[in-house]
């Protein structure tokens, strides 16, 4: 027996209960998601479910119907969890997602990784932070900058309302001293202080502002001695021993770089004694083995590493005199350009492969004899 009304419909089972059951703005038939006892009770939940739909059209809100499955709240994950997700979820250079879980397992997941991520708090981060590598302040910010990167993208995805890494400054580094650079006449006496293989990656650093992935990626082909220029196409890095040659680390970074006269016959010599003459033989090779290009397995001689142009670098500096790391070479290129060359900031970031005029700001250091030059260069007062 099923009763009609004005709203719903009622309905007595078998049993002696009471169903109910009535039409809702979407158009379906829903039912109450038990049955009743009496047909008072039945009757009070239909009126319940109308009052509910005049008010959300009323107030232009959203209707919910009742039977509608309630969802479950998905569990909070863990920092560690998240972390996994976060890395996952980026297309990041092999040395980068390297770097990010180094710093992750070292220093981020230990203290946080088993908490949920609306339990890691600014309490607890100053904590961590207060203990953190007290004499490697390098390392300490970049591990600063990737929980407090994480724990960004958890607020992003709604996961927690703030995040809880809010120390001022925490994740920058300060900057090494101002250095009076040497001249070039110094920089030419280190460049001879390498072995003779060497000594064109050191002059193609401090005159045309290549990295040392850079320098090291270079190929034959790249060389155009109709310009003349380098072609930057390429990068090296080196990830848990495996020496990968990949893009360069930007868009930015991949250029073509004029020579100077002087530049592209000291090219020349080194083609001639150190390279072989396949187009695609390295300017600077390792010793032969595996190397891998672009995620793909290749074999046959691989470019020289980091650790071996360091180690070469560090001798030669020492017996020049000089204080200086390898990368030190592109910031006297930028200082170069810049305040010898008259290049504007635009013109060395393309130099230098660098579209970040904040970035060719810092590079730009003091050369030691500027500020006798500066002096001379400022008139006289008085009459002449």
């Amino acid at each position: 027996m099923a009763a009609r009304r004005d709203f719903g419909s009622l309905r007595k089972l078998p049993s002696g209960r009471w169903q109910a059951q009535f039409t809702g703005i979407d158009g379906r038939r829903h039912k109450a998601p038990g049955t009743f006892t009496d047909k008072a009770s039945a009757e009070a939940w239909l009126r319940k479910q109308q009052r509910a739909m005049d008010r959300a059209m009323e107030d232009g809100e959203a209707w919910e119907p009742p039977d509608l499955p309630k969802a479950e709240p998905a569990p909070m994950p863990t920092f560690g969890e998240f972390v996994g997700l976060f890395l996952a979820g980026r297309q990041l250079r092999p040395r980068t997602e390297q770097d990010y879980r180094r710093l992750a397992a070292r220093h981020l997941l230990p203290t946080f990784g088993h908490l949920p991520l609306d339990e890691v708090t600014p309490a607890r981060v100053a904590a961590w932070h207060a203990r953190l590598l007290p004499g490697r302040p390098t390392e300490r910010a970049h591990a600063y900058s990737l929980g407090r990167t994480v724990m960004v993208e958890a607020v992003r995805l709604q996961l927690i309302p703030v995040s809880p890494f809010t120390i001022r400054g925490a994740g920058r580094t300060r900057r090494r001293p101002v250095i009076d650079l040497p001249g070039p006449v110094e920089v030419g006496l280190a460049a001879e202080m390498m072995p003779e293989r060497l000594r064109l990656a050191v002059l193609l650093a401090a005159s045309l502002g290549l990295r040392s992935g850079e320098v090291r990626a270079l190929r034959r082909h790249d060389v155009d001695f109709g310009g003349p220029s380098i072609k930057v196409a390429r990068g090296v890095t080196q990830v848990n021993g495996a020496i990968i040659v990949g893009p360069p680390k930007t868009a930015a970074s991949a250029r073509t770089v004029p020579m100077p006269g002087w530049l592209a016959e000291r090219v020349a010599e080194h083609l001639d004694g150190h390279v072989c003459g396949r187009s695609d033989a390295w300017l600077f090779p390792g010793p032969s083995g595996e190397w891998q290009e672009a995620g793909q397995g290749r074999s046959g001689p691989r470019p020289l590493s980091q650790t071996a142009l360091n180690r070469a670098w560090v001798r030669a500096r020492g017996l020049a005199g000089l204080d200086l790391r390898f990368h030190d070479l592109r910031h006297w290129a930028a200082t170069m350009a810049i305040i010898e060359g008259g290049a504007s900031e635009h013109e060395a970031g393309q130099m230098l492969g660098q579209d970040d005029p904040g970035v060719i700001r810092r590079y730009v250091e003091r050369t030691k004899d500027r500020p006798r030059a500066i002096v001379e260069a400022m008139p006289r007062p008085g009459v002449a």
